[in-house]
This record gives C-alpha cells, sequence and structure tokens, in this order.
C-alpha cells in the first residue's frame, strides 16, 4: 500500500511529483512515514511517553529518553480547530501545514490518517531558534491543552552565548523527560542517539552529491520530503529508516549513471514550503536541491561531535550553529554557503514560515541584497505563489 502522507494527489497526478513508482528506496520511506499513526498508537498502548516537536528539536534527547517524536503539526484535531476558530486563514495556515495535514476536501491533500488522529502528547516541545510575537501569541490559544517547553533563545547572541543557553535548556529538558518516563537518561544513551544522528547526516552527505547532477536523478517533491521524513521527528530514526536512506542513495547513484533524470535550474527554497511551489518549480525548468533554514542534515553540516566530553555540551555546540539562529550577519553568511555548496542557480523565498521563526522574516532583506543570483520574493499574502514562479523560472 501506498503512503497516504506520502502523495495527497489523485493516482493519475502521482507521476507528476514523485518517482514513488520507479525507485524502491522512495516508496519504503514514505510507507514509514505513513506508519508513524500505527507505531505512534502502539507505543502508547506499550506506555511509552510522546513528545510533539518542532523542525529542529532536540531529537537526540528524546531518543535517549525513549520517548516517541512526531512533529506536532501532524495533528487533525489541531487543523480542525484552527479552521473553526477566528484566525486569517490565508496568514496562519501554511504554519501549521493544513494543505499537508487535512483531508483532501478541505485542502486537497492528505497527511495525517484519514480515519482520525492519535491521542495527544505528554510533552510538546520548540526549538531554539527566537520566534515571532505572533507565532507565540497563536501557540497560547492553540496549544492550550498541552503541556509546553519553550526552547528558544534570545536573538541576536554570539555563537558562544547561543551555546552556553542552548545547554542549560538541554540540561533542563533532560531533566524534565527524565522526571516524565521516571528513567534515568545515561550519558551512553545520549552517545548512542547522537550516533544515530550521524549516521544519517553521513549517508546525505553521499546523496547530496548525488541530487546536484545533471540531469537531477531525482524530483524536487522527492528531495524536500525526504530530507524532512528522515529529520526524525516523525517517528524516530530506526534502522528501517537507516536502511532504506542507503538504498536511496545506491538507486541515485545508478540513476545518475545512467543518466536518468531531469533537466533544470537548481533552486534553494527559502522560508515557508507550499506543495504548489513544488509542482511550479518542476513544471518550468527548476528543481528544488536545497532548503533554509531547516535543512537539519546537508553535507556542508559536521557531524555531532561524539567524543569522551560531556554529550550534552556537543549536542549544544552542533545545535548553537544552526541555520537561524545566528546574527543578521551569521545568517547572511550561511545562506550564501549553502548557495556555493550546491552550485544553487536561482532563490524561491517565501516570506512566511511554517514554524514563527525570526530570521525568515528579519534577514530577508539583508539575504536578498548580498546574493548575486536570480531571487524570487514570495509574499506570505500571494494566494496563487505557482503564477510568480512560473514567470520567474520561465525568464531565467
Amino acid at each position: 500500500m501506498l503512503s497516504r502522507t506520502a502523495l495527497s494527489v489523485e493516482e493519475e497526478m502521482m507521476p507528476l511529483y514523485s518517482d514513488i513508482r520507479e525507485m524502491e528506496s522512495i516508496r519504503l520511506i514514505y510507507q514509514h512515514n505513513a506508519s508513524v499513526w500505527d507505531s505512534w498508537a502502539k507505543h502508547i498502548k506499550r506506555g511509552g511517553k510522546v513528545v510533539g516537536t518542532l523542525a529542529n528539536s532536540p531529537i537526540e534527547l528524546l531518543r535517549a529518553a525513549e520517548t516517541f517524536s512526531v512533529i506536532y503539526k501532524r495533528r487533525e484535531d489541531l487543523n480542525r480547530t484552527i479552521i473553526r476558530g477566528k484566525h486569517d486563514l490565508t496568514k496562519w495556515i501554511y504554519h501549521f501545514s493544513m494543505g499537508e495535514c487535512v483531508c483532501r476536501e478541505i485542502n486537497g491533500s492528505a497527511g495525517s490518517p484519514i480515519l482520525g488522529a492519535c491521542p495527544g502528547y505528554d510533552l510538546v516541545i520548540t526549538d531554539f531558534h527566537p520566534k515571532t510575537p505572533e507565532w507565540n501569541s497563536l501557540l497560547k490559544i492553540i496549544g492550550k491543552e498541552w503541556k509546553f517547553k519553550h526552547l528558544e533563545i534570545k536573538q541576536g547572541l554570539t555563537k558562544q552565548e547561543r551555546e552556553q543557553q542552548i545547554y542549560k535548556k538541554l540540561q533542563n529538558l533532560k531533566e524534565k523527560l527524565e522526571k516524565l518516563t521516571a528513567k534515568e537518561i545515561t550519558e551512553k544513551k545520549i552517545r548512542k542517539s547522537i550516533e544515530q544522528t550521524n549516521d544519517i547526516t553521513r549517508i546525505f552527505e553521499r546523496i547530496d552529491k548525488l541530487i546536484k547532477k545533471e540531469p537531477h536523478p531525482i524530483k524536487s517533491f522527492d528531495i524536500y520530503n525526504l530530507k524532512v521524513i528522515t529529520t526524525d521527528y516523525i517517528g524516530g530514526i530506526t534502522e528501517e529508516l537507516l536502511g532504506a536512506c542507503h538504498l536511496l542513495a545506491d538507486e541515485l547513484e545508478e540513476r545518475v549513471k545512467n543518466g536518468i533524470g531531469y533537466e533544470g535550474k537548481k533552486i534553494l527554497l527559502a522560508g515557508g514550503f507550499r506543495n504548489e511551489f513544488l509542482h511550479a518549480i518542476d513544471n518550468n525548468g527548476g528543481i528544488v536541491t536545497a532548503a533554509w533554514p531547516y535543512q537539519r542534515f546537508t553535507s556542508h553540516r559536521d557531524t555531532i561531535e561524539n567524543t569522551k566530553e560531556d554529550p550534552i555540551r556537543s549536542l549544544a555546540k552542533w545545535y548553537s550553529k544552526q541555520s537561524g539562529l545566528g546574527t543578521t550577519k551569521e545568517n547572511t553568511e550561511d545562506f550564501k554557503n549553502l548557495i556555493e555548496h550546491y552550485d544553487i542557480e536561482a532563490v524561491i523565498y517565501n516570506k512566511q514560515c511554517p514554524f514563527g521563526t525570526k530570521a525568515v522574516y528579519n534577514d530577508h532583506k539583508e539575504i536578498k541584497s548580498n546574493i548575486d543570483i536570480p531571487f524570487l520574493t514570495i509574499e506570505a499574502t500571494e494566494e496563487h505563489p505557482e503564477k510568480p514562479i512560473a514567470e520567474f523560472l520561465r525568464k531565467i
């Protein structure tokens, strides 16, 4: 059975979005993603605890605590609450990815189970990115039923200050998880979890080199979504998922060897992600090969140090270097490095962040002024973004 989450379009439309029919690894990874609901329910039945997360939440500690982590946007009841509310949906719809999570009758896709959502969370954590005031205000309304642990640090801190702030928050989260699960989170468990993250980082170093090839061996929809799925805030990294990633690299290598793929300009997609972006990009001579700021696993990032040093200190150092956490100058430099690393030929920047990250809104002007390749800005209020995207790509 193909994943409901993987492809929310009609059967005859499927080839426009994905290589799921041609590549076994893609089918396996999307099926793994779809099985999250069954795994979630079984985990709860065994008495396990569930933690809702954001895109860059410190999942290494969650794995070490043996909790089940799942991005908390993937709740049908959450989306229905927003729909019933008085929120301006044109502004907030992509903050909670309704296009991904709600049934087809509402917005043409089905990212959560048709038959209903799993039970709630024992804890919801954010990530370290400074958030917009509106985002935090919305969370207070939508998330009032949950126990929240906010992990945001202040904006504009130096790298050393960021590391220290994150270290304190990780220590506090560790204590909270130990109390939640009634189990000790040992250094050994944290080191094992760190190595699982490093395993994914390493295999994506190989994958990243392959997706840059001409012709590109995989479609934008798959590139973007496979990165998200293996970021492991949807059920966690498993041996099954890791094996599928290695198979993906093998299949991509074979396609590159045989010249199988798609022609197009290499695009960096920044800010909020919307399905119609990818469709418009693929149909007009582009391929999304990189994203900002949520590209957690990429070959231009380091692995997490896993030495005799305090593993929480190692995590703090690694997270302090993540995209969007630095000053405007640092974030701009990170953006430029990403463009250089992926040989990016054009940028499509959506001034809307699905996680309320300030950097997406505040650093747009500085980033744009420092980029010397074609650059398209999509405003959050744009109702039909596929139109300016198509025109932009045809021009270049």
